[in-house]
């Protein structure tokens, strides 16, 4: 009798050009990407993410573009629930962009296309190498990767 449960997701380990330990699952409907325990991106199909997960908080990208931060209350604080301007949004996620480009270049060639009817992946290269991918404003290029780590600075 065939199992009604679906074949397990693809769940890739290894490591980050710059020693960090990772983890990528490829699920049906989205790609998660796990950097040391520090950072969780979750990705759509259309290689947009839509939730990000670090040492500031929880932050969910709604369908409009907008990043809600989430980050419950601690001994410094109350717990947070703030929709943020794009200018403080737009590092986050760029940083996050930068952890898969990251990821794309320790996969190398076998990393998975960026295509809806394949893997699902955010991530591509482009015809000169060049890591990209695409979100709602059309392909963009990763930004600098040093610059734009998460909890760096």
């Amino acid at each position: 009798m065939p199992s009604s449960r679906s074949a397990a997701a693809p769940f890739l380990r290894f490591t980050l050009p710059d020693g960090r330990p990772a983890t990528l699952l490829l699920a049906e409907a989205s790609t998660v990407l796990s950097v040391d325990g520090a950072l969780v991106s979750s990705w759509d199909l259309a290689g947009r993410p839509y939730a990000l997960v670090c040492g500031t908080g929880t932050y969910r990208r709604g369908l409009d573009g907008r990043l809600l931060w989430k980050r419950e209350a601690t001994a410094d604080g109350p717990r947070l629930r703030r929709r943020l301007p794009a200018e403080e949004g737009e590092p986050i996620v760029d940083a996050a962009r930068a952890e898969a480009a990251l990821a794309l270049t320790a996969l190398g060639d076998a990393a998975p296309s960026p295509e809806p009817s394949a893997s699902g992946s955010p991530m591509s290269r482009n015809s000169d190498g060049d890591v990209s991918r695409i979100d709602a404003r059309g392909p963009t290029r990763a930004p600098d990767v040093e610059s734009a780590r998460v909890g760096s600075g």
